[in-house]
Order: structure tokens, then C-alpha cells, then sequence
């Protein structure tokens, strides 16, 4: 009986494979699972320059250049972060500027209020391409308007319930109690209705995601007055993602997705534009993920805060403005 529920199990997967949800496209498709690993992002934030900028000597002494790492633990359900700066282009304890810990990541938990659009928007895209969660991607598109669902949300109740029951019923002793299958009752009726529930896809699939072709290419793509989103067919790289807030506007471009060591993929680069239309170009150094220890974790934090104290860098006045 076992088979016959990973077969319906196998069936809805590939179901939700063939349309995939707000929520599943705001994972990186191209990465490998990270399970309970702790995932490390080291990157240079670069802010671009314009011509008139350059030309206002008080402007072009300002730094343009801005290092971090950024670290994810994941042994609970949500994840927690560890957040590292760092003056200029180089990641050294010499240059460390600020070591930031945050127990959850939520908007909450990073202490985001909902004027902080950019930086709700900045580490919603880190969570998605690094540590493949698009949970606070949606919340961020519920937060300006977009009619969107978490996969939460989207599951079909009665297959969960279903499923629920049969995982009770393998705990049982059958013999014992003569229990019956609820995933192969013998009533006629009843069969086929179940046949009815399980064709139906685990994740029910979102109207706002469309199929598109493009000369011989086909993407997937999110489209309505508040979010453009555009990602590869096959394994749902994210190419662009604007949001039109009531604010302005905040975009990011996605280029050419390298791996970093076996099994993590990321955009050689990351153009990002602000609400003043400022832009960021972000380049990753290393992406890595391991398996990890809880008192590890907070030891290496430790680690990062001497090493903080004991080096005299000055705090840069201004910096990015998606970053905290």
C-alpha cells in the first residue's frame, strides 16, 4: 500500500512541475537542495555611478563599493541569518564594519517596517536565489497589492486529508484493529471518488502564472500592475522581477547563472535599481552550503564580533540602500 501512495504522491508532484506556483518560481530552480545545511553567500555590492554623479567632487568621494556575507541556518523551519559588512571590495576581518544576528527571518524578524520597500525586496531576492525560499518574496507581493497565495495556501485540503489518514493508518497495526486502507477502499463509490480528488493537482495552480513563448524559447512569467516576473522554463532561474509600489519602482536583472562549487548556481551578476533609480550592481564571490552545528552557528558569530572589536574601520556615511 505504500506504493500506491508514493504513486499518487509521484502524480502530483509532476502535476505541480507542469504549473508552478507564485511561491515554487521564487525558489532557485537551479540549486540543489540545501535541507538543514547552512548556506554562506560572500558578494560585492557596487553602486553604479552616473555621469552627473561623477562630475560633483563631494559625491565621487563617497565609497560606491560595499562587501558582505550573509549566513543561513536552516536546521528549523524558518531560517535564521547572520548578516557580516565589510568596507570596500574585500572580505577581511580587517575591514569588517558590523556583524548583525537575526533568530527568524521574516520581515519582522529583521525588523523591516513596510517603508523599507528596498530592503524587504532586497532580502526576499537573497533568500530566493541563495537559500531557495520564496516565502517572503510573497509576502512582500501580498504587502503592495498582488492577489497572491502562499503553497500553504494552495494545497488541496482534501488530498492533505487523505494523505493524513493514510499516514495513520500505516502507524496502526491493520491486523489488529482490521482497519481498512483509506487510499484503497473497497466500497465502489467511494473509489472513484477519490480517482476524482487526487487527479486534481496537490498545489492548486495560480492564474497569475502564464506560460510564454518567446521566438523559439518559452519562459514562465508573472504579469499584472504591480509585478513583472520572468524565469526559464525548465528549471525556473529567475531572469527579471520588477515591482511597482506606491513608492516607485524597484527592479532587478538577473545574468548569466555560474556554479559555485557543486551544486549551488548563481547569477554572475545581479543589476539592481532602486527607488531613486539608483543602480547596484552585485557580484557574488562564494556561495557554499554544509552540514552544521547549532552551537557552531552562534560560536562563529562570536568569532566575528571579536574580530569586529578589535579592528578600528570607520562606518562608511552612506550605503546601499537595500542593504541594512
Amino acid at each position: 500500500m505504500k506504493f500506491i501512495a508514493m504513486g499518487i504522491l509521484l502524480f502530483t508532484a509532476n502535476s505541480f512541475a507542469y504549473k508552478p506556483t507564485v511561491e515554487s518560481l521564487f525558489r532557485n530552480g537551479s540549486n540543489g537542495e540545501i535541507g538543514q545545511n547552512t548556506v554562506v553567500a560572500n558578494f560585492l555590492l557596487k553602486r553604479k555611478v552616473t555621469e552627473a554623479q561623477s562630475s560633483d567632487e563631494t559625491l565621487k568621494s563617497l565609497p560606491n563599493e560595499f562587501s558582505y556575507k550573509l549566513i543561513f541556518g536552516n536546521e528549523k523551519k524558518r531560517p535564521k541569518m547572520v548578516q557580516v559588512n565589510y568596507a570596500g571590495p574585500t572580505i577581511s576581518s580587517s575591514k569588517m564594519i558590523d556583524v548583525s544576528y537575526y533568530p527568524a527571518v521574516s520581515f519582522s524578524g529583521l525588523r523591516l517596517k513596510n517603508e523599507d520597500v528596498e530592503k524587504r525586496f532586497f532580502y526576499s531576492l537573497m533568500l530566493s536565489l541563495v537559500n531557495n525560499q520564496g516565502y517572503l518574496m510573497v509576502e512582500l507581493l501580498k504587502d503592495i497589492g498582488v492577489g497572491v497565495q502562499s503553497n500553504r495556501e494552495r494545497i488541496d485540503k482534501e488530498q492533505l486529508y487523505y494523505l493524513g489518514q493514510y499516514m495513520n493508518y500505516l502507524k496502526t497495526d491493520t491486523e489488529e484493529e482490521n482497519k481498512e486502507n483509506p487510499l484503497a477502499p473497497e466500497n465502489p463509490e467511494a473509489q472513484e471518488k477519490l480517482k476524482e480528488i487526487f487527479k486534481r493537482p496537490f498545489l492548486t495552480p495560480s492564474s497569475l502564472v502564464k506560460r510564454v513563448k518567446e521566438g523559439n524559447e518559452f519562459f514562465w512569467e508573472i504579469r499584472t500592475d504591480k509585478i513583472f516576473a520572468r524565469f526559464s522554463h525548465d528549471d525556473h532561474k529567475l531572469l527579471e522581477v520588477e515591482l511597482k509600489t506606491e513608492n516607485g519602482i524597484i527592479n532587478a536583472k538577473c545574468f548569466n547563472y555560474i556554479l559555485y562549487g557543486k551544486e549551488m548556481q548563481f547569477p554572475e551578476m545581479v543589476l539592481l535599481k532602486d527607488l531613486n533609480g539608483d543602480e547596484y550592481i552585485l557580484n557574488m564571490k562564494k556561495v557554499t552550503n554544509f552540514t552544521d552545528q547549532a552551537d557552531n552557528f552562534i560560536k562563529r558569530i562570536t568569532e566575528y564580533k571579536k574580530s569586529l572589536q578589535e579592528n578600528e574601520t570607520e562606518k562608511p556615511i552612506l550605503r546601499p540602500s537595500f542593504t541594512l
